[in-house]
């Protein structure tokens, strides 16, 4: 990713504000329209599968930065800790990864050598 890249770091203490913020209107919105607002689901163990509730209130907050007429994400980065734990009494998950999601395909270069 470029050094230019605008990236929502979930990993960043500061994100739980953004996120929560997100969530707050999120659900204000729904409370207008009286939808049902998105859930989480597909639980297996601690894991959650699918992330329907989670992936509204990220583009939430990208639709209120639109809003606001703040600059936009170019990517969202996260960890997901999934699985069992690696040993006994471990804080380590045997899957856990990390998700990049390029919002802004611009924010893509790659070098060449040849």
């Amino acid at each position: 990713m470029s050094r230019t890249s605008i990236n929502l770091n979930l990993t960043d203490y500061g994100s739980s504000q953004i996120l929560k913020s997100g969530y707050e209107i999120l659900c204000e919105d729904y409370k207008n329209t009286r939808k049902e607002l998105p859930k989480n689901r597909g639980k297996r163990g601690n894991d959650v599968l699918l992330r329907d509730l989670d992936c509204a209130v990220v583009q939430r907050v990208h639709q209120l930065n639109k809003e606001l007429n703040k600059s936009a994400y170019d990517s969202v980065r996260g960890v997901f800790t999934e699985g069992y734990s690696v040993y006994d009494g471990s804080g380590f998950m045997e899957k856990t990864h990390i998700q990049i999601c390029v919002v802004n395909p611009n924010c893509i270069w790659l070098k060449i050598h040849g």
